[in-house]
């Protein structure tokens, strides 16, 4: 039962103990939660790091067999844990349960196990989220209030990679317990392991019926995870749309940036390039023939320039426009193309037909609609009026025909 616990490395008791010697686990940062300055938790240091229980019970009889428990936990081991008075804790159990007054049934003796470390993860997976949900609601706030005092392009970038940085984080906490649930989903499943402890044969009516309450819970602890899971889903949606809006909003600002640069780039070459054209001609030393550098010239050649410049401009402009106008295409060919068998049609017509619409790249048209009489007659649906469009070339064959 693998699941993540909520560290903090600066705080003592929650860190690493010397006692054990292997190196720290790959774990999360969760400092993109520390944006907000009344944050209820210290997110600078916190991060979450991998922890497993694994529960193992074998044997030869139900009268010979060993449970063993793998948990890491990273607690230290206090000298009173091995008082033998008179009450000795079951260590597989948490401390939950009497060692002196075992239960002798293997599989009751497993789900008790499992049920107590089972309540123990799904406590650790609350904790955690709960704190993971009043962060991002502390953070949503403190964002909320930054970007209505001003939007700044550049914290915008940092507030993308701060909340892609939490998607990629909610994302393997949502893998993690959906293997969980997976698991027991496997588990309970009709022909699962679970009929494994339906067999109540030689089971005394105590151990029955304790063995079926354990499966309640357990059963009850696994919809709490998946609770969990669905609020993990819910915060990974929730950062998603705001990477998506804050992303659009760069886009719209990038596009403004353009538009502005764009007008600059228009007025430098509608005003200031014919002031430096001019101004480098009449630097010549030498003049042209017979013509004189006076201040009457000099407007008249900053004039001319300017003209000749702006019917640049104005020429360049029609043609973009002109590239992404309209075209029109004639009734009487969308008649011939709709009065034409599928086989007899071009190739560009028939990939046209197939699509129910007519393609141009980059362009978005109005097409006249033929005539909705002829379409009636023909059987065929009318074309949509908004459409983009392709230039249509016609065959020679077609060509010659008269519809």
């Amino acid at each position: 039962m693998p699941f993540y616990v909520l560290k903090n490395e600066d705080s003592k008791g929650r860190t690493r103990t010397a006692l054990r010697t292997e190196p720290h686990r790959e774990g999360k940062d969760m400092s993109f939660l520390a944006n907000s300055k009344a944050s209820s938790y210290n997110w600078t240091t916190a991060r979450i790091e991998p922890a497993h229980i694994s529960i193992t019970v074998c044997g030869v009889a139900d009268r010979r067999w060993k449970a063993y428990a793998f948990v890491d936990g990273d607690e230290e081991m206090s000298e009173g844990e091995f008082d033998y008075g008179t009450v000795v804790p079951d260590m597989l159990t948490d401390r939950d349960t009497d060692a002196n007054c075992p239960i002798w049934n293997p599989r009751e003796y497993f789900l008790l196990v499992v049920l107590i470390r089972l309540d123990q993860v799904a406590r650790e997976w609350e904790s955690l989220i709960r704190k993971i949900v009043r962060g991002v609601r502390e953070q949503t706030d403190d964002s909320r209030t930054k970007a209505s005092i001003a939007s700044d392009p550049e914290h915008n970038q940092d507030t993308v990679k701060t909340y892609e940085n939490a998607i990629e984080v909610l994302r393997v906490l949502r893998d993690t317990l959906s293997d969980n649930n997976e698991a027991w989903t496997r588990f309970s499943a009709p022909h699962g392991d679970i009929g494994f402890f339906g067999d109540f044969e030689h089971v005394p009516e105590s151990s029955r019926t304790h063995i079926m309450g354990c499966l309640r819970e357990i059963r009850s602890n696994f919809g709490r995870l998946s609770d969990l899971q669905r609020k993990l889903e819910t915060l990974e949606r929730r950062y998603q749309s705001r990477v998506e809006s804050l992303e659009r909003r760069l886009t719209i600002e990038s596009n403004q940036a353009a538009k502005r640069s764009g007008s600059i780039s228009e007025l430098m070459v509608s005003w200031v390039s014919p002031a430096a054209v001019v101004s480098a001609v009449f630097a010549i030393p030498e003049p042209f023939g017979n013509f004189r550098r006076t201040w009457k010239s000099f407007a008249i050649a900053m004039i001319v320039v300017t003209a000749i410049l702006n019917l640049l401009v104005f020429t360049k402009e029609k043609q973009l426009l002109k590239t992404k106008s309209p075209k029109h295409v004639h009734t009487s060919i969308l008649a011939l193309r709709d009065r034409l068998p599928l086989h007899q049609l071009p190739l560009a017509w028939r990939r046209a037909h197939r699509q129910n619409r007519l393609l141009r790249t980059d362009t978005e048209a109005t097409l006249i609609e033929p005539n909705s009489a002829e379409m009636a007659s023909s059987g065929r649906p009318a074309l949509a009026a908004q459409t983009e469009l392709v230039e249509i070339t016609m065959p020679p064959a077609c060509r010659t025909r008269n519809p």
